[in-house]
């Protein structure tokens, strides 16, 4: 079979989840909620705040008064941070969303914490301002290099 090269990939990652995936979700969930309380602190929305911002690793950011989804982006990729814009409930042109999609499972997996990814919200609110902050960007992720939760 010429699949099976995939079968000790599949393994390793299995057994990670089985002695890992409890804590590393919680983790991951924790640090959402902090990035998206310091994106709000910074006067960056982010959706569904009754609702305590979301129940899973991901939120919505509407970034609808810093030009929309695209332009927050392209802001956030020219300072080292890689997000995709996204629709959001109410929008009609898909070219150009009102949101940002934005995850936290990667960074957590480098041992990111919840004073990190509020650090992480205000130098990623500062960029969809229009400042330049990809040197304190790289600073902070040059501090997390070694993989956790293996």
């Amino acid at each position: 079979n010429h699949h099976l090269y995939s079968l000790p990939a599949l393994l390793a990652a299995t057994r990670e989840m089985k002695l890992f995936g409890r804590e590393y979700a919680a983790q991951i969930c924790k640090n959402i909620i902090a990035l998206a309380q310091s994106l709000e602190a910074n006067q960056v929305r982010v959706e569904a705040k009754e609702f305590g911002y979301t129940r899973s690793h991901q939120i919505a950011v509407n970034v609808s008064n810093y030009g929309g989804g695209e332009q927050a982006a392209i802001a956030l990729e020219k300072n080292d941070i890689i997000c995709n814009y996204n629709m959001l409930p109410g929008d009609t042109n898909a070219k150009n969303p009102s949101g940002l999609r934005i995850g936290a499972p990667e960074m957590t997996r480098f041992g990111m914490k919840e004073a990190d990814f509020a650090y992480l919200g205000e130098l990623m609110a500062e960029a969809i301002k229009g400042k330049t902050v990809k040197d304190k960007v790289n600073h902070l992720r040059s501090k997390f290099l070694q993989m956790q939760y293996v």
